[in-house]
């Protein structure tokens, strides 16, 4: 959607139910496509394999907000997230989401192919994404500290988010959450 004239704040969107012939499935979940700056390029990496030249701003994060900023001539991505049930009906369901700020509003259609496949609930393709909770982590996300209540609380929504995605393999750092060093019989030992 092409914005002209003034910035517009408060601009909410509202996703339907998806329709089609095998009924009706849950609206999805929808969330900003947030920017991180991104000082320089990965080293040795071929500049077709790029999302672009660093430095510059990059999509990255899925941002949770009640409604959106929007501004002229540049673009703010909406990611859409839906959830369909084991027992949904394969074939096609037709969607749409309404951006509206009081004075406008506007509606986007989208279509969804639900294949004839479920996920066995069985999780055997080991998967997983880095991850580490350090200071940068909590600085960003606002947290008081390392091993804070609050910090308790991001990391449990990052590990129910890693689950929902399927990742069953978590790469631990530091290693101190999972287990010390102790002396026994003169020698360092790990325990978990």
């Amino acid at each position: 959607v092409a914005l002209s004239g003034a910035p517009r704040t408060g601009v909410m969107v509202q996703p339907t139910p998806c329709r089609g012939d095998g009924g009706e499935l849950p609206p999805p979940r929808w969330r900003a496509v947030g920017y991180v700056p991104v000082k320089k390029n990965t080293p040795e990496t071929p500049a077709e394999e790029l999302a672009g030249p660093a430095p510059g701003l990059f999509p990255d994060p899925l941002l949770d907000l009640g409604s959106l900023s929007l501004e002229p001539g540049r673009a703010q991505p909406v990611w859409l997230t839906l959830c369909i049930p084991a027992d949904a009906r394969p074939g096609v369901y037709h969607g749409a989401i309404t951006l509206a700020d009081g004075a406008a509003a506007v509606e986007l259609s989208y279509t969804v192919e639900v294949a004839a496949a479920v996920l066995p609930e069985a999780r055997t393709l080991k998967v997983t994404n880095w991850f580490w909770a350090d200071e940068r982590v909590t600085k960003r996300f606002g947290v008081d500290g390392l091993y804070t209540e609050s910090w308790w609380r991001m990391i449990e929504g990052f590990a129910q988010n890693q689950w929902a995605h399927r990742q069953n393999v978590f790469w631990l750092r530091p290693y101190e959450w999972m287990c010390r060093f102790v002396a026994y019989s003169g020698q360092l030992k790990l325990d978990f």
